[in-house]
């Protein structure tokens, strides 16, 4: 195969900006062929670079493929020359573009993505995309030991219940609890994070997605409760009574799939991305010391379609 490049001294921009120029001309012969040993295309600073960094390119891209690693390599031996440390911050970026490069093109030969893996992204990012109906309440909730129930607890979520009915917001709803609250000092109050009517948290702020492990029956129990100002019934559960007073009302918001196709798409090649640098990560013969920030920056580069 004719070489694309020869570069045998260090690099200044003047010579790069020529050899761009002469790599425009397919006349143009590089200077000393004889040079670049047998498997490489060309060499910069004295070091061969392989046919195996074009192995997953084909005619055209193989020949920009070239340029790139090239440009890559010049400005690796440049930097090096100014400043060591320096190098390694752009060797390290030419190593990371090569691994983005051959695991998309590795991923890509899985076949084109398909509409099951499509519509697994877009269940998992329901919150964006399709998002049913939420409230966010504050819960005032009487502990009982379980299994056993305890009837007096139930009289304090009861009496609370009636003191609280007529309350129109949060402020009216705490004065007309605090008697109750005072005197039944095992009374907690909390605010709950936006729940669906089938138990699942809309994570809206930061801290709501501190909460867990709420029971569907909790979420049935809000879910019935149209408005703000609304106040439950008084919820039985095994743990202990509860009274909700709705604070605020998330709405529905669906988009189809259809409309976010593009991104959804993107998102499942990064996950593809993802697991093939997992694979790799974890054969033995390909040892690989990377940072969970490195491979957070590949991803979102991927994302991106850069």
């Amino acid at each position: 195969m004719k070489p694309y490049f020869q570069v045998t001294r260090p690099f200044r921009w003047g010579a790069f900006l020529s050899l761009l120029c002469l790599s425009c001309s397919s006349e143009s012969s590089p200077p000393n062929p004889e040079a670049i040993p047998p498997g490489a295309f060309a060499t910069v600073g004295g070091r061969p670079l392989g046919m195996s960094l074009l192995a997953n390119f084909e005619a055209p891209e193989r020949q920009e493929r070239a340029r790139a690693v090239v440009r890559d390599e010049l400005m690796r031996v440049e930097a090096e020359t100014v400043d060591p440390v320096r190098a390694r911050v752009v060797e390290r970026g030419e190593l990371a573009r090569r691994l983005i490069e051959h695991t998309e093109s590795d991923v890509t030969k899985g076949g084109p993505i398909t509409e099951k893996e499509l519509r697994v992204e877009y269940d998992r990012r329901w919150v964006d995309f399709n998002r049913p109906r939420a409230l966010r309440t504050v819960q005032v909730f009487f502990s009982v030991e379980p299994p056993l129930l305890d009837e007096a607890q139930r009289e304090n979520a009861e009496r609370l219940w009636k003191a609280v009915q007529g309350t129109h917001n949060l402020a009216q709803f705490g004065e007309a609890a605090r008697p109750i609250l005072d005197e039944v000092k095992s009374a907690q109050v909390y605010e709950m994070p936006p729940l669906t009517k089938d138990g699942r948290i809309v994570p809206i702020l930061p801290q709501d997605r501190n909460v867990t492990g709420i029971s569907k029956h909790l979420a049935q129990a809000v879910g019935e409760l149209e408005s703000a100002g609304d106040i439950s019934s008084v919820v039985g559960t095994e743990h202990g009574y509860h009274v909700f007073f709705v604070t605020e009302v998330v709405p529905e918001q669906v988009t189809p799939l259809s409309d976010v196709r593009a991104e959804l798409e993107r998102a499942v090649l990064a996950t593809r991305v993802r697991e093939s640098l997992d694979a790799i990560s974890k054969t033995p013969n390909v040892p690989i010391v990377r940072r969970r920030s490195d491979i957070a920056n590949l991803l979102t580069l991927v994302q991106e379609g850069q």
